[in-house]
């Protein structure tokens, strides 16, 4: 995935929701072992369990456009050892990590 796409690209990428105040992840539909959040893209928050059992994810890196990061973002993600979040993230929600 590269940091430019389309709305149509994002949208194949993730399951995504519009809100007043930008667009959230509901869920990553991608199948790989790393995510790039692309920037730009108006994306504000990553939703309760939008990456839940994503077992075979390393990696993740999340724009300066987010922040929030909803509850169990990132539960039972086993494999993931790597993950960038932003100074911009002002809210992270409950168990975001564990499994």
């Amino acid at each position: 995935m590269t940091e430019h796409m389309t709305l149509e690209e994002l949208k194949q990428e993730f399951d995504i929701e519009k809100t007043p105040d930008g667009l959230i992840i509901k869920k990553w539909c991608g199948r790989g072992d790393h995510c790039v959040i692309p920037g730009g893209m108006g994306i504000t928050g990553i939703g309760e369990n939008a990456f839940n059992g994503c077992d075979k994810l390393t990696d993740i890196m999340i724009p300066d456009s987010v922040i929030t990061i909803g509850d169990r973002a990132f539960y039972w993600c086993d494999n993931l050892t790597e993950i960038t979040i932003p100074d911009s993230v002002t809210s992270i929600g409950e168990r975001i990590f564990e499994n």
